[in-house]
């Protein structure tokens, strides 16, 4: 296996985790957790932000393995 596609796997199980839910928590369930839409807000924009520095850190990552491997 190559140093870009072992990498390229690392993306995307990175994401894959990402995409389930486990980097990122989920909103609670019931009304009662979470009593504001400023609150429900906040946490989705969380949420956002941490998928996107994971994002961005496997796109550094794949790009590191792929100008280590030239």
């Amino acid at each position: 296996m190559t140093y870009e596609h072992e990498a390229h796997q690392m993306v995307l199980r990175a994401l894959t985790r990402v995409h389930r839910g486990h980097i990122c928590p989920r909103a609670p369930r019931r009304a009662e957790q979470m009593s504001t839409g400023r609150q429900i807000a906040a946490h989705q924009f969380d949420v956002q932000q941490r998928r996107r520095t994971l994002i961005s850190f496997s796109r550094d990552l794949a790009r590191f393995f792929k100008q280590w491997n030239n």
